[in-house]
């Protein structure tokens, strides 16, 4: 489908398929794919709408490889698909993003729209376990979060 931005006669894009709608909490995470055929060689990038200029470029990747600006990241995986990730989600985050391919003449794009929503929990304490494994003398780093929801009821997360 070709579509035409803001009544431009010269600015068309190739908009592929229906849009991505992601959705994730304020100082959270979120992950998503994008998928564009006969792109393996491509540069891919992300801007944040409107997208209608080069300045509008957020991120760019090159094929096989990884990127990352800020808080914001692309894996190429060098078969047409970018894996984006936002993290520490911000609320100005939300909106709607161009997933997009650097193609001659006219770049294909997936839509995308991000909504970031409150928070979910409050970090009360993290701390750091060290231990050793006598048996086999390795040193075991293990983070341990405790997180508190915010109706009263705890989790205890593990991370190594």
């Amino acid at each position: 489908m070709l579509v035409l931005l803001y009544g431009k006669p010269e600015l068309f894009v190739d908009v592929l398929e229906a849009a991505i709608t992601v959705e994730g909490f304020e100082r959270g995470e979120v992950s998503f794919r994008c998928s564009h055929t006969l792109a393996s060689r491509n540069h891919k990038y992300l801007c944040k709408d409107p997208c209608t200029e080069i300045a509008h470029k957020m991120i760019t990747v090159k094929s096989g490889e990884r990127q990352q600006e800020g808080r914001i990241s692309l894996v190429d995986s060098g078969d047409g698909v970018i894996n984006v990730t936002f993290t520490q989600l911000q609320k100005s985050d939300s909106g709607r993003y161009w997933c997009g391919v650097d193609r001659p003449g006219v770049d294909s794009y997936h839509e995308v729209h991000l909504t970031v929503m409150d928070g979910k929990y409050d970090v009360m304490l993290s701390q750091m376990d060290r231990s050793t494994n006598a048996s086999k003398g390795k040193r075991n780093d293990t983070k341990i979060i405790y997180i508190k929801k915010k109706k009263k009821s705890f989790i205890r997360s593990h991370f190594s």
